[in-house]
């Protein structure tokens, strides 16, 4: 199965917290993820070397929800505050990114949503 699209937008400075369910193909059902563990990185390029963003089930920026099937993002407010904006020129400074979300089960690997994950700068500091 091709792994879904879905695009962020997160803030710096404030926590990011959101929470994704696999769900099998009839739409309705959790996949089960006890026993996997996931990672997640966002790049500034696919080609980029250092990831913006490492999350990993051992990090605990990826919690898994066993056998609801939930995906859990946690970025605590002081990583996202650490994270450099650029000064774009624009009105709504933005880092653009790209990530990916894999699940790990014993050797297989699944990729389960990848997209665009682009954070605003705050003003707020």
């Amino acid at each position: 199965m091709a792994a879904a699209t879905h695009n962020f937008i997160a803030e710096q400075g404030v926590t990011f917290n959101e929470t994704l369910t696999y769900l099998a193909p009839d739409g309705v059902t959790p996949i089960d993820l006890t026993g996997m563990t996931g990672r997640m990185q966002v790049r500034d390029s696919y080609g980029a070397s250092t990831p913006i963003l490492d999350l990993t089930t051992a990090n605990g920026g990826i919690i898994l929800g066993g056998a609801l099937g939930t995906v859990q993002i946690l970025i605590a407010a002081s990583v996202m505050s650490a994270l450099t904006v650029p000064d774009t020129g624009s009105d709504h400074p933005t880092l653009f990114g790209y990530y990916d979300i894999e699940l790990v089960n014993g050797l297989v690997v699944t990729r389960l949503v990848q997209g665009t994950f682009n954070i605003t700068r705050e003003i707020t500091r």
